[in-house]
């Protein structure tokens, strides 16, 4: 079974071998419950918690503060990835993947990352983009990205339509909060 190794900064590296059955059991054996007090032993957050003198933090994590963050999706990690770590979409390999080999035009991805808006799938799905796609691995979005849209998902009014989203239904709008 593969090692995970989570580095963290200031620089704590934990490697696991967790069985990676959901993103539940993940979360509780990698990271940790979300207050470092109740996290299981040998987790991130635990860690954390029992090492945060010897690490130089100011003080011990808290339910507030908790020392470690996780992205539901992999739209959602490149957004906080140019929000929080200095990513940007000329230079993060998800960007580069969506913009060139599965040809979303920049602007859309800019829209998805920026606005979170109400999108179609082409399974038929309606939800935010975040949430169309949480738990979907980074290829399985790029994949997803790549496939042409269904001829019957022709844009309405001539405009651009990205590949992950068909035309809404009627009585929707592209990007509308519902």
């Amino acid at each position: 079974m593969p090692t995970l190794t989570l580095t963290l900064t200031p620089t704590l590296t934990l490697d696991r071998a967790p069985t990676l059955n959901s993103r539940p059991s993940t979360v509780n054996q990698v990271i940790g419950a979300t207050n470092p007090a109740d996290a299981a032993a040998g987790s991130a957050r635990a860690e954390l918690l029992s090492r945060w003198a010897e690490l130089g933090l100011p003080a011990a994590p808290t339910l507030g503060n908790n020392g470690v963050h996780a992205s539901a999706g992999p739209l959602e990690g490149l957004k906080e990835r140019c929000v929080w770590a200095g990513g940007s979409l000329e230079t993060d390999a998800l960007a580069l993947a969506l913009t060139g080999g599965a040809n979303v035009p920049r602007a859309t991805l800019r829209s998805w990352l920026d606005d979170n808006p109400v999108v179609v799938s082409l399974g038929g799905a309606t939800d935010k983009i975040f949430d169309l796609t949480e738990e979907m691995g980074t290829e399985a979005v790029v994949a997803l990205c790549t496939q042409p849209p269904p001829a019957a998902a022709a844009p309405r009014g001539g405009g651009d339509v990205s590949p992950l989203v068909a035309p809404p239904p009627d009585g929707f709008e592209w990007g509308a909060t519902f």
